[in-house]
């Protein structure tokens, strides 16, 4: 089983309201009851990375507390150089900006569980450790020659889970998606009838 791991997953049954920012879209994602709370979890930081616009790929993270609720959120952002360029740099990862927002909020983060988008770096993890994170879920395994991380998550009894994207999921994200896009074309008065095609996925984030 997954490094770490005692016992079934945490049910992933609810947001806290004030974990999502105004400026955050999470195109109306709720819980699925015929989805894991894991698959939850990464179909929404999946949603929450195509809030990012930087330039070396865009990442979403998602806290959850011990009991199955999410208290932050963070997506990848800029922080030195120009804040509004159209492609800027991920200088502060997305776990880094979840964190950050639990702390300002003070919320606890020990016993949680963090979904990614994508395995985190050495930095992140241990950012993650050091915060009480027991559960750190992936869409793909961490890189075998980051070894370091895997037995401190192994030493340290954080669970390392891989949730594999599946073709259901992902047609439950783009519905999610292409919904809100016609709501606010509808808004707009344009009148289109946007389809699949149109939906933007941010480099290095999609669906692969």
């Amino acid at each position: 089983g997954p490094a770490g791991e005692t016992g079934p997953p945490p049910p992933l049954h609810s947001v806290q309201v004030s974990a999502i920012p105004d400026d955050i879209s999470v195109c109306g994602w709720s819980p699925r009851p015929e989805a894991s709370g894991d698959e939850n979890g990464i179909d929404l930081a999946v949603l929450l990375a195509r809030n990012s616009k930087c330039r070396q790929g865009s990442m979403g993270c998602a806290i959850a507390s011990a009991a199955g609720v999410v208290v932050a959120i963070g997506i990848n952002s800029p922080f030195w150089g120009s804040l509004s360029a159209k492609r800027p740099s991920s200088d502060v990862h997305a776990e880094v900006n979840a964190m950050a927002a639990c702390t300002r909020r003070g919320v606890s983060t020990q016993g949680g569980t963090a979904y990614i988008t994508m395995p985190p770096c050495k930095r992140c993890f241990t950012v993650l450790a050091t915060a009480g994170i027991k559960r750190i879920v992936m869409r793909r395994e961490i890189a075998k020659q980051d070894v370091e991380i895997r037995a401190a998550a192994l030493s340290l009894g954080i669970a390392l889970v891989v949730v594999e994207d599946t073709d259901e999921r992902r047609g439950h994200v783009q519905r999610l998606v292409l919904s809100v896009k016609r709501k606010r074309e509808a808004l707009e008065g344009t009148g289109r009838e946007g389809g699949g095609a149109g939906i933007h996925w941010p480099p290095g984030m999609g669906f692969s």
